[in-house]
């Protein structure tokens, strides 16, 4: 990102199999929607009356294509791709020892928080099939870690939060 801040980037997992069309896919949308990022897989945030985020195991997946919308949290492994990340996304992306503070085990988080800082649109390209991970008995995936019975994600996404908050932004803000 620093050597090349003008340039696309498109983020993927090692264990996962895609569609042999999804780089095609993610360049086709972000023809028509260049300064989005461009995803393809998301979930929905809620919220509750009083305007606090719900756990994220309450979040349920988006399948369909959707353009925009305060609730999208993409899933970056799922295949995403940045338009210029340089204008795309908040300064502080690259202050890893922050990002290793506030989420060590969330980079999904740290990017949604970047994004959102940076008020950049989030596109979801239409993904009816989900992700398929490569089978592999040894390691334990980070999703595990973070969407299990401690859910790491909510913790991290609270110290996330407060951090911005202290400093007079709140990136997971519900507006009206």
């Amino acid at each position: 990102m620093q050597a090349y801040p003008d340039d696309l980037i498109i983020t993927v997992d090692d264990d996962i199999f895609y569609p042999t069309t999804m780089i095609q896919t993610l360049v086709q949308y972000h023809e028509l929607y260049p300064k989005s990022v461009i995803c393809r897989y998301a979930k929905s945030i809620v919220w509750d009356s009083n305007m606090t985020i719900k756990s994220s195991l309450k979040w349920s997946r988006i399948y369909k294509t959707k353009f925009g919308g305060q609730d999208i949290f993409l899933g970056t492994g799922g295949g995403t791709l940045f338009p210029m990340p340089g204008t795309s996304l908040y300064r502080d992306t690259l202050n890893i020892a922050l990002a290793c503070d506030l989420c060590p085990l969330e980079d999904d988080l740290w990017l949604n928080t970047m994004i959102r800082l940076q008020n950049t649109e989030i596109v979801v390209v239409k993904n009816y099939k989900g992700i398929l991970p490569v089978l592999n008995t040894r390691d334990v995936m980070l999703y595990s870690s973070n969407g299990g019975e401690n859910n790491l994600t909510d913790s991290q996404l609270r110290n996330t939060i407060l951090y911005y908050e202290r400093n007079g932004l709140n990136p997971f803000k519900q507006f009206n």
